[in-house]
């Protein structure tokens, strides 16, 4: 493909991760993978109140932890109140609202926010409502990066099953 590019047109954008605390979800996508470790999971990639970048959080589905396993599912259930009948189909999950404590790490020299842990469903009341536009520009962006998160775990997708509860 030939472009006939021109430099004057590109800028130099600066990523800002989303902010360390408790914000409000929504479940965007989630799928079943093969991690690097070589072991099964979710990847839940989740929308933020009041901002354009995602936050991905991963639940391992180990069979020799199976105590740590179900209450990290079941933190995840209590949270997006993802009742026993929708357990075993990932599709009914996409669009639910939850929150989750996000913390900041470094991933390749870079600053990232990830999901520390999913918010009980009592704990969700003490934040504000869902805002779908970005709280601090609420015009319309052109910069990719306030669309663009790093997704600092690619991982390759595999065709298990969630286990029945």
């Amino acid at each position: 493909m030939f472009w006939n590019y021109n430099e004057s047109n590109y800028t130099e954008k600066s990523f800002k991760p989303i902010p360390e605390g408790d914000h409000r979800v929504r479940i965007s996508d989630v799928s079943e993978e093969t991690f690097s470790n070589g072991k099964n999971g979710l990847k839940i990639t989740l929308d933020v109140s009041g901002h354009n970048s995602k936050l991905w959080h991963y639940i391992t589905l180990d069979p020799a932890d199976r105590k740590s396993t179900d209450q990290r599912l079941g933190e995840l259930f209590n949270c997006f109140n993802i009742t026993e009948s929708e357990r075993n189909n990932l599709e009914p999950w996409v669009g639910k609202y939850g929150a989750v404590r996000v913390k900041h790490d470094l991933y390749e020299g870079r600053t990232i926010a990830r999901v520390a842990f999913c918010l009980s469903r009592d704990q969700h009341n003490r934040l504000p409502t869902w805002q779908d536009k970005p709280v601090t520009d609420q015009k319309k962006s052109t910069n990719c990066s306030d669309f663009i998160s790093i997704d600092p775990k690619p991982y390759k997708s595999s065709g298990w099953t969630v286990p029945q509860f």
